[in-house]
């Protein structure tokens, strides 16, 4: 597997000094959360465009991390790598995204083939959005962060403050799997030993 360069790797770096190929090996084994954490919400757009081409570059750029950076109020991060998975400008992206009927969503689906719960929590998302507002200001982003965080938690019992992550993972594998609380105990099991 190729290696993770460019800004994400400088950012990584920069914030936390060691050597390039423990770096490189750390940002590989990194979870989707602590790699959306390195990104700026506030970056430039050139910068958030090289980070998610690298992402994808490299197989990082997965279904359930893109859809956790809607769910954290990265709405930036969110059209980047839709706008990469799915090969269609920003601009056409905005308008399925925030379309009021449900082709739009439906489009976006087809388009980067992920799975059709993972639409519903971005359309949850996007929902919660429209209905409270949300202009990107670092309070207005805690305060969605936390508005999705308990939106989501009464939607799925709880599991998405548990581990948003984790969640949006079981959401990806339930689709094929007829026992989803078979699957959500032994995605725990995995990640706690």
């Amino acid at each position: 597997m190729s290696t993770l360069d460019g800004n994400l790797l400088a950012e990584l770096e920069k914030r936390h000094p060691l050597p390039s190929k423990l770096t490189n090996d750390s940002v590989m084994e990194m979870s989707d959360e602590d790699i959306l954490d390195f990104i700026d919400p506030e970056a430039d757009a050139d910068a958030l465009e090289n980070a998610v081409e690298q992402l994808n570059r490299v197989g990082r750029l997965s279904p359930p991390m893109v859809v956790q950076s809607v769910c954290l109020g990265d709405f930036n991060f969110f059209e980047s790598a839709i706008s990469e998975l799915a090969d269609i400008s920003k601009d056409n992206l905005r308008k399925l995204i925030f379309d009021e009927g449900p082709l739009g969503l439906q489009a976006i689906q087809k388009a980067t083939d992920f799975p059709p719960k993972l639409i519903e929590v971005v359309r949850t998302v996007v929902r919660l959005a429209t209905k409270h507002g949300y202009d990107g200001d670092p309070n207005d982003y805690l305060r969605f962060q936390d508005l999705a965080i308990k939106h989501l938690d009464a939607e799925y019992d709880g599991k998405a403050s548990d581990n948003l992550g984790r969640l949006l993972v079981w959401l990806s594998a339930a689709e094929s799997e007829p026992e989803e609380d078979a699957v959500w105990s032994s995605m725990a099991r995995s990640v706690n030993g």
